[in-house]
């Protein structure tokens, strides 16, 4: 059995004149217009605006347009996904055939446009495994994103503590690996001293520490390390915790 055509009318894309768009009467939802523009800048226009039919004001991508704005006042070049026109004017694609019952109606939408994907959350250990694969081609490419490097850090410790590779035991999450005696035997793993891990590591290797806290501690022990690292200049949570033990003993660490 074929599709049936419904009533509602079909969606199409119009090229409107940025400067001719017209917001929402009230739009709650703020936006980092610097990320956007650079956003833009790097991957093209690539979703378009949605107007209300019934209004004819905006629906959706006000935060876009914004950025559009700001891009076309600065005389930059357009950027892919945007014309222009024979007197110069940026055209912006935008999705008409969609209208609202109401003025509630369309408000409803703006919001729900904006707060439901946010709902969803994320799978962490996805996420930090794509974050993690970003940030080896390009670190810069990952900060665009949204994640700065204390929250890489952050992720990439959650991925560790849940189930990135280690079993339950400390002794295996301090040890290199480098082979030797057979990875099942949990008592002679328990017994390894601080000082026969040292003899076995590769300088060279990275090593991930975990540190598990309830909710709120969490919370506010990311918040201090964050404050801490830009109070004094540092890239990671590796660098603060490093630093504050440095402080507390009075020994710096030793060299990578």
């Amino acid at each position: 059995m074929g599709w049936m055509m419904g009533s509602m009318a079909a969606r199409e894309l119009e090229y409107v004149r940025v400067r001719d768009v017209v917001p929402a009467t009230r739009n709650p939802k703020e936006h980092d217009l610097p990320r956007l523009v650079d956003l833009i800048r790097r991957f093209g226009f690539v979703e378009s605006v949605v107007r209300d039919g019934r209004t004819g004001r905006l629906v959706a991508g006000h935060g876009r347009l914004e950025a559009l704005e700001v891009m076309e006042r600065r005389d930059q070049s357009p950027p892919d996904g945007i014309t222009v026109d024979q007197e110069g004017a940026w055209l912006v694609p935008v999705t008409v055939g969609w209208a609202s019952r109401s003025d509630d109606d369309a408000e409803a939408l703006g919001v729900a446009l904006n707060a439901v994907p946010a709902l969803g959350g994320w799978n962490s250990a996805t996420l930090a495994e794509t974050l993690r694969d970003i940030n080896a081609v390009d670190p810069d490419l990952r900060r665009l994103i949204g994640y700065d490097d204390a929250e890489l850090d952050d992720l990439l410790a959650g991925l560790q503590e849940d189930g990135g590779g280690w079993d339950d035991d400390p002794a295996e999450q301090a040890a290199p690996r480098t082979g030797g005696a057979d990875p099942t035997d949990r008592n002679q793993r328990r017994s390894t001293s601080l000082a026969e891990l040292a003899d076995g590591y590769d300088d060279q290797a990275s090593r991930i520490m975990v540190l598990s806290w309830e909710g709120p501690r969490y919370v506010w022990a990311v918040q201090q390390l964050r404050e801490i690292a830009e109070q004094r200049g540092l890239d990671s949570n590796a660098d603060v915790v490093l630093a504050l033990i440095a402080d507390a003993v009075g020994q710096a660490p030793p060299d990578a």
